[in-house]
């Protein structure tokens, strides 16, 4: 390494090390630091002997063979399906039902594919990877490189085309969509292509985007339905005993949420006239108001189908926005340094009040990594540091264009997906772009001009 990683490595050090004072973070800044570190000595030695042009070339041809492959894979599992089974007898066949019968294994199906394969759902395709949004990530880019020749890729773009829709992924249809925008210049026939994908997107089961913009409201701790989350909060408490209620309070018990006290319990247990209805019938049903006091403090394992109702992706990202919200309004433009999120994700989750409804699908959902390197960024670098990566993002060219826009593409994907500082897929892209870019040049123009 030169003198100026030296210098790079230290500001960054002493910068983080600083704002982990605001959530007392050091011990995850310094996990964290020596994970980036690694990564970026690791990256810097082997850039030297990096050849971006033959891993674009390997990665386009291990990429079609992964398509290829994910038919097989994908044909062998949907016949593994409830539908499959039921296809031929018309009358277990139900019309709202389908999507369920799709997406749920029949009895006796092959354990190969949940437990290697690790395909939870047969009627999406993932091929070899990990999930079908990984799938989606890291092919969709390839339209780009398969739109150089359309008449001789035709083959190509449809499997390709096809899998991707097959695979249910929001993030794969956002690759396709900026593949060819990127591709061509705008025009009626990109609008029509890039409309037709955006009705995909909306019209994707599962009402994922549906309930991720409908719900956005809620990263600003507004618009919580409080009148339906008492009338189930009333129907929980005519339902089931103060002992399974007690049960359930401390078997959930959490780090997001105060734990269930030895106190309370035997306040529900024996028969407390504060607390139950009926303190000395073996019934023992609590009180409603007392359970909602309860469950405002302990994590009761619950979601309730309603307009309070987020879903596990929209949840996954819109309590990880809450968090980095919450974060700026202490006025942190710079962030709480790396690390942090997590921190503040444990101490402040419990004040977002959607949580409480939506805890068995949403609580600890991607608190580590925020979920987004968008996201993560937001709450460590604050929006200076956001409004950066997204300069950098732009501004960052490399010499080989094809090259440029590929990785741009799928690190813009990735960066939505996950917010894992070590993940080696996101490194080697970075590395990808990076090598024989401008990012020296921009750095010395801001500091001949700054």
């Amino acid at each position: 390494m030169k003198r100026n990683d030296y210098v790079l490595i230290g500001c960054f050090f002493l910068l983080n090390f600083v704002l982990s004072f605001y959530e007392n973070s050091f011990k995850q800044f310094l996990k964290q630091f020596i994970l980036i570190l690694i990564a970026y000595v690791s990256l810097k030695n082997y850039s030297k002997n990096f050849d971006e042009n033959k891993f674009i070339e390997i990665y386009k041809k291990f990429g079609l063979f992964v398509i290829a492959l994910g038919y097989l894979i994908f044909i062998l599992s949907f016949t593994q399906s409830v539908y499959f089974e039921n296809m031929f007898q018309l009358n277990k066949i139900e019309i709202k039902n389908i999507y369920n019968q799709l997406s749920t294994y029949k009895e006796g199906y092959f354990l190969f594919l949940s437990d290697i394969l690790q395909i939870k759902n047969p009627s999406r395709f993932q091929s070899i990877c990990s999930e079908p949004a990984t799938f989606a990530i890291l092919t969709s880019p390839l339209l780009y490189f398969y739109l150089n020749n359309v008449k001789n890729n035709i083959f190509k773009i449809l499997i390709l085309v096809l899998s991707i829709i097959l695979s249910h992924s929001i993030y794969g249809l956002i690759g396709l969509i900026l593949s060819i925008l990127f591709k061509f210049n705008f025009n009626i026939k990109t609008l029509l292509v890039s409309f037709l994908f955006l009705i995909l997107i909306l019209i994707m089961p599962g009402g994922k985007v549906k309930n991720l913009f409908t719900k956005s409201f809620s990263v600003f701790n507004i618009g919580y339905n409080e009148k339906v989350w008492e009338n189930h909060i009333t129907y929980i408490a005519e339902v089931h005993n103060s002992g399974f209620i007690a049960e359930r309070f401390e078997k959930y018990n959490s780090i997001f949420l105060k734990n269930f006290t030895n106190e309370d319990k035997r306040k529900l247990l024996f028969y407390d006239d504060k607390f139950l209805i009926h303190p000395f019938n073996t019934t023992r049903k609590i009180k409603p108001k007392v359970l909602k006091n309860l469950m405002n403090q302990y994590d009761f394992h619950i979601y309730h189908p309603g307009p309070n109702y987020i879903g596990t992706s929209g949840c996954a990202y819109l309590s990880n926005i809450y968090i980095s919200i919450d974060n700026l309004k202490n006025l942190r433009f710079l962030g709480s340094g790396i690390g942090s999120h997590e921190v503040i994700y444990i101490n402040k989750i419990k004040n977002w009040i959607f949580i409480k409804s939506n805890s068995s699908h949403c609580l600890g959902l991607n608190f580590k990594d925020g979920k987004s390197y968008f996201i993560r960024f937001f709450t460590e670098f604050g929006i200076l540091g956001l409004m950066l990566l997204l300069f950098l993002m732009v501004k960052i060219k490399n010499k080989n264009k094809d090259l440029e826009i590929f990785s741009k593409i799928l690190i813009f994907l990735l960066f939505l997906q996950v917010g894992n500082y070590g993940l080696l897929k996101i490194n080697i892209i970075l590395l990808l772009l990076l090598k024989n870019s401008n990012l020296s040049d921009l750095f010395y123009k801001l500091k001949k001009n700054n």
